[in-house]
C-alpha cells in the first residue's frame, strides 16, 4: 500500500499555520513572563512558515492580551483543525508540535521532561508511549544543537543521525515529522530539501522517497554553518558555493525575523507614547507596555545575533 505524500506546515493553508503557531503562543504564555530568546524564536519560525502579514498581526494581538484562553484549549483546536489532514500528515505535526514547544522551552533554558502542558501534549498524542515519545524530541533537538556549536564531528553527527531514525522508526514516527516545521537555525523544510540535496547529502540515511513539500527526507545539522564548514574542510572547491547559497537562506530567514519584529517593536512603542500622553491612563497597563516594550527590544537583540553567527 502507497503511503500518502506529506505536505510541510509552510505549505498548508494559511487557517492550519495559524492555530498551530497559536498553540506556541499559548505555550509561552502560561509560562508567565515573555522571554526575549522564546520570543526571537517565534518570530524565526513565523518567517519559516510563511505566515502572512495580516495571521501575524491577529497573533500578535494574542500574545498581548490577557485572554484566559488556556494552552489545553488551543491545543483542542488545533487538534480539530489537524482533522482536514491526511494520516501522514497528522502523524508529523503530532511529533512536530511537540518538537517546537520542546525548543521552546530549551530557548529559555529549562528543562523539557518537567513541563506540564509538554508532558500533557505528549500524552494526548501518544497515551500509550508519551515518554518514548519526549526521549525522541529532546534527542534530536540535542542532536541538532551539539552539531551547531561543534561539540560533535559530521561522522558522529551521521551515526547520531541514523540512530534517531531507527528510533523514530520504532515509535511510528515518520523521519519527516522531524523537520515538518523547518529548522531551528532558520531554513525552512523546502530550504533544508534543496541545500542538503546540494551538499551532496540526499541519501545520507538511505532514505529517497519523495514527499510533498520535502522531497528527499533531510536532515538539519548537516547544513548548519559549522557543520558545512566541516563539510569544506575536505572538499572546499567544490562545496564553496553551494555552502554560500545556503548561508544566504539562512540570513535571509533571519533578516525577514528581523524585519517583522521591528515592525512590532515600532507599534508597540507608538501605541505606549500614545498611552502615556492620556491623562486618566492606568498605571499598571503603563508598566506592563513598558515591560513588553522592553522584551521585544531584547528578542531584537537576540535574533540579530544569531544572523551575525552565519555571516562571514
Amino acid at each position: 500500500m502507497t503511503k500518502e505524500k506529506i505536505k510541510t506546515l509552510e505549505v498548508l493553508d494559511e487557517k492550519t499555520k495559524k492555530v498551530y503557531t497559536r498553540v506556541l503562543i499559548a505555550f509561552i504564555k502560561e509560562q508567565g513572563e515573555l522571554h526575549p530568546k522564546q520570543l526571537s524564536d517565534l518570530y524565526l519560525f513565523m518567517s519559516q512558515i510563511g505566515l502572512s502579514s495580516e495571521s501575524r498581526h491577529d497573533l500578535r494581538a494574542f500574545l498581548s492580551n490577557d485572554s484566559n484562553v488556556s494552552f489545553v484549549d488551543v491545543l483542542h483546536c488545533l487538534m480539530s483543525e489537524m482533522q482536514t489532514l491526511n494520516s501522514e500528515e497528522q502523524e508529523a505535526m503530532k511529533f512536530s508540535i511537540i518538537k517546537d514547544l520542546a525548543r521552546l522551552i530549551k530557548a529559555a533554558n529549562y528543562n523539557p521532561r518537567l513541563d506540564n502542558n509538554l508532558i500533557i501534549t505528549a500524552e494526548k498524542f501518544y497515551p500509550e508511549k508519551a515518554e518514548e515519545i519526549l526521549a525522541l524530541v529532546i534527542k534530536s533537538i540535542d542532536n541538532d544543537e551539539k552539531f551547531l556549536k561543534g561539540e560533535i564531528s559530521i561522522s558522529e553527527f551521521e551515526k547520531r543521525t541514523k540512530d534517531l531514525a531507527s528510533k523514530a522508526a520504532a515509535v511510528g514516527v515518520p523521519i519527516a515529522a522531524v523537520y515538518f516545521s523547518g529548522s531551528v537555525v532558520g531554513l525552512s523544510a523546502a530550504g533544508i530539501t534543496s541545500g542538503l540535496a546540494a551538499l551532496g547529502f540526499g541519501g545520507l540515511l538511505g532514505l529517497s522517497s519523495m514527499i510533498t513539500g520535502i522531497g528527499t527526507v533531510v536532515i538539519l545539522g548537516v547544513m548548519a554553518y559549522k557543520g558545512v564548514r566541516w563539510i569544506l574542510g575536505k572538499n572546499e572547491r567544490e562545496l564553496r558555493n553551494k555552502r554560500e547559497k545556503l548561508i544566504q537562506d539562512i540570513l535571509k530567514t533571519h533578516q525577514k525575523a528581523i524585519n517583522i519584529l521591528i515592525e512590532d517593536i515600532n507599534e508597540l512603542a507608538n501605541k505606549l507614547e500614545q498611552y502615556m500622553s492620556q491623562s486618566n491612563r492606568n498605571e499598571e497597563l503603563l508598566e506592563k507596555l513598558k515591560r513588553e516594550l522592553e522584551i521585544f527590544k531584547a528578542a531584537l537583540n537576540s535574533l540579530e545575533e544569531r544572523k551575525e553567527q552565519f555571516e562571514i
